[in-house]
């Protein structure tokens, strides 16, 4: 049997829908109902499997604690204050508002087998999104899974989120050892970029359609790719029932149009009909290609984006290393004239005995 499948990187992760939170659910189908009187988005009463939650700031606080406390000391040390970070979820979510190509606290995969008008029966989509599950850690060990949830109580094709924390480590001396970073933590599973056309989460969303497709091919599905262009990969609810009711009214002018001759029945009326259904398959044909366009235009704006941030994010921390390095050299040498001059005037010992009361101070401040 041939089906589609899609996988989908994303940013916008809401931990409370994948985790079925039940009045989270109300809301988002009490919104839904608003849109769309009698349906509902999320049946109550479908079937859904939460295979993994943890909490997301303990999740932090095990990841980069010792990380983020060993960074601050140094900072200190240093002579830095400025840059000792107190939480570090909080500083990524604060990150995030501010800056549009900022880190993100969590990622996600969205894995979909099948499609709206074309859909998988259940119990196979199931044990093939199990599947995906349980061997994601294998396939990418630098991401620590805040929730696994597989839904097939939604509107829409049966679909899996894997929700995850990316981890990075890092031998320079600048910045945290371990610090979430989505690039260099697909880096170091190997998913190296080598061009704006082909970036690491390119290559990570490849990896992830391809053990997929596999899966599928093992449970005796054919998997097809429609052509760019032709299809969309991705409908939301919206565009299906348009693209449907533009199929329906398609098939409609085509079952008037074999009729034989003789069985033909055209008056005023009918032909009327006909004239209204060829206009509103020519708007909702137009709004449709439009949307496709404007897709094709926001995915290519994205990898562009993309491609810019992860120059920048470089050269930053080229720059960030000379500053450091350079600043650290002259504090080193302002230090060591600073003890020569001392020394010079006999007044080494009590220095030492003052700096060593001062430093207990300093730390108790910093405690507090």
């Amino acid at each position: 049997m041939p089906i589609t499948i899609s996988t989908h990187l994303g940013t916008r992760v809401s931990l409370p829908h994948n985790r079925r939170d039940e009045d989270f659910i109300k809301k988002e189908n009490e919104n839904w109902a608003k849109r769309h009187p009698g349906e509902i988005r999320i049946n109550p009463n479908g079937y859904k499997e939460i295979m993994v939650y943890r909490d997301l700031k303990e999740s932090y606080d095990l990841l980069f604690s010792d990380a983020l406390k060993k960074f601050n000391e140094k900072q200190i040390k240093n002579r830095n204050p400025e840059r000792v970070i107190d939480n570090y979820l909080a500083h990524i979510q604060a990150s995030e508002k501010k800056h549009k190509n900022a880190l993100h606290p969590v990622y996600e995969m969205i894995y979909t087998v099948g499609s709206m008008n074309n859909p998988v029966e259940e119990t196979a989509s199931i044990e093939i999104l199990r599947k995906v599950a349980k061997e994601f850690e294998a396939r990418n060990p630098n991401f620590y899974i805040v929730c696994m949830a597989l839904h097939c109580d939604e509107m829409g094709a049966n679909h899996l989120h894997v929700s995850f924390i990316p981890v990075a480590h890092s031998t320079n001396n600048h910045g945290m050892a371990t610090r979430n970073s989505l690039t260099k933590a697909l880096e170091q599973q190997g998913l190296i970029g080598t061009s704006r056309s082909l970036t690491s989460q390119m290559l990570f969303e490849k990896q992830e359609n391809a053990a997929l497709e596999k899966i599928c091919k093992d449970y005796g599905y054919e998997v097809i790719h429609p052509t760019v262009g032709q299809h969309r990969e991705y409908l939301s609810v919206e565009e299906y029932r348009l693209k449907k009711s533009i199929e329906e009214k398609q098939a409609k002018l085509q079952e008037l149009n074999d009729l034989p001759l003789n069985k033909k029945i055209i008056n005023a009326g009918r032909l009327e009909q006909l004239e209204n259904i060829e206009k509103k398959y020519k708007k909702y044909s137009a709004t449709f290609e439009k949307n496709k366009r404007d897709v094709k235009a926001a995915k290519e704006a994205m990898i562009n984006y993309t491609r810019m941030y992860q120059e920048l994010e470089k050269k930053n921390d080229h720059i960030e290393d000379i500053i450091s390095s350079r600043v650290n050299k002259k504090t080193e040498s302002m230090k060591n004239s600073a003890f020569d001059f001392i020394k010079s005037l006999n007044l080494w010992e009590q220095f030492l005995s003052f700096s060593s009361s001062l430093g207990q101070s300093i730390r108790h401040v910093f405690k507090q």
